[in-house]
């Protein structure tokens, strides 16, 4: 009789661990189902040729998939590459940080003690400016004292340096957030000298290689990345409401904008940041460390760490970064409390896109990870284009 009564429990024990994987496994593909639904969808309503997006929760990647319009002649899949543009900022944070944690670099240390040569047309307020100022934009430079894109641009790091000497500063270090490209790239240089190695060799040693990132690399120039990618999405313009093909513009991107990388790679970089610097057995990072990225300083009213802005999607907290390049267009969004992690790669950038179409797809996807219903209407690319025709 007992062993009857074993072998019953034993049966009903494995019908029920039948029953749960069962539906968690309708319970994915019922996900995964709206996901599509809801991509090829507002890719079709915002006419937007090709998109690759990555979802993770806890250290699981939930979906990770290439879309592409039926015109477009390259499909775009999980292992395209794009340019991530400023996402770039976060991985430069991490190998400042790494070397913190080494002993090797201290945040509150001038910039110039790590680079003698750094200077702006200010050489005393160059003196006060340090690694923490750089990390969370308040280095006191911007685009109003230093108008990169109006200028000659750098082909090299060391040119970089160089050509901040004639940038003025516009605020006192410390006391104002400024948004400014260059800020993280003066610190791919400390990365270099303090490493002793190139900054895309140090981000392939310590960051794209234990993450298992095969297919991401980092480009000095615009034009390094097309040549180092070997499986580059094509990139977009859109005019009158319709995307046509466009070359990237050239620029100097290497710190701040110069990882190329795909869905299938940003997800294992979602789950290292949805778990607290944790990859599979990998540490790059101590928890401490990964929030403190995290959390924007409490002196000013800034919402940028470093290399991410700290806000609310959906009524919760969110940790984001976007990414805008000419061409191409990043959405990363991390949610802390529910340890998702959401990457959404676009081979085309427009203002009506950046400013309406994209983040009502990004918000939508939270809400079906939510289970909810994402809000049916909204802003149509193609009503935009039907409005500037009649403007012109």
């Amino acid at each position: 009789m007992n062993k009857l009564f074993r072998l019953i429990l034993i049966l009903l024990s494995a019908l029920i661990a039948i029953a749960i994987n069962l539906n968690g496994s309708a319970s994915q593909l019922d996900l995964d189902d709206r996901i599509d639904r809801f991509i090829t969808t507002q890719m079709k309503t915002h006419h937007i040729p090709g998109l690759a997006l990555a979802i993770t929760h806890n250290n699981q990647v939930l979906h990770v998939k290439g879309y592409s319009t039926a015109n477009n002649e390259r499909p775009v899949t999980a292992q395209t590459q794009f340019l991530i543009a400023s996402m770039s900022k976060s991985f430069t944070a991490i190998a400042v940080m790494q070397l913190v944690e080494a002993g090797q670099i201290n945040l509150d240390s001038p910039v110039q003690t790590y680079l003698p040569e750094f200077t702006v047309t200010d050489p005393a307020f160059a003196a006060k400016i340090t690694i923490r100022h750089l990390l969370n934009q308040v280095s006191g430079l911007s685009d109003l004292g230093f108008p990169e894109l109006q200028l000659s641009q750098a082909t090299t790091i060391g040119d970089r340096i160089t050509s901040l000497s004639q940038a003025r500063p516009v605020a006192l270090p410390g006391a104002q957030f400024h948004y400014f490209n260059p800020n993280y790239e003066v610190l791919a240089r400390v990365v270099e000298v303090v490493s002793q190695q190139p900054f895309s060799a140090y981000l392939q040693t310590h960051i794209f290689t234990p993450l298992q990132m095969s297919r991401t690399l980092n480009a000095t120039t615009s034009a390094d990345a097309f040549q180092g990618a070997t499986n580059m999405a094509q990139g977009h313009l859109m005019g009158f409401g319709l995307p046509f093909a466009y070359p990237e513009m050239s620029g100097y991107l290497s710190g701040s904008s110069g990882i190329i990388s795909t869905a299938e790679d940003m997800a294992n970089y979602l789950i290292f940041q949805t778990n607290s610097g944790q990859f599979k057995e990998t540490k790059l990072l101590s928890e401490s460390s990964v929030a403190l990225m995290h959390t924007p300083p409490k002196t000013i009213g800034s919402s940028y760490g470093m290399g991410w802005f700290k806000g609310s999607e959906n009524g919760e907290p969110a940790i984001e970064h976007n990414g805008i390049l000419s061409t191409f267009y990043t959405d990363v969004v991390l949610l802390p409390k529910e340890k998702y992690g959401i990457a959404l790669f676009y081979n085309i950038s427009a203002s009506p896109l950046i400013a309406m179409a994209f983040p009502q797809i990004k918000t939508g996807l939270i809400q079906l990870l939510k289970d909810e219903q994402p809000a049916a209407g909204g802003f149509s690319t193609t009503l935009w284009g039907i409005a500037k025709r009649s403007h012109c």
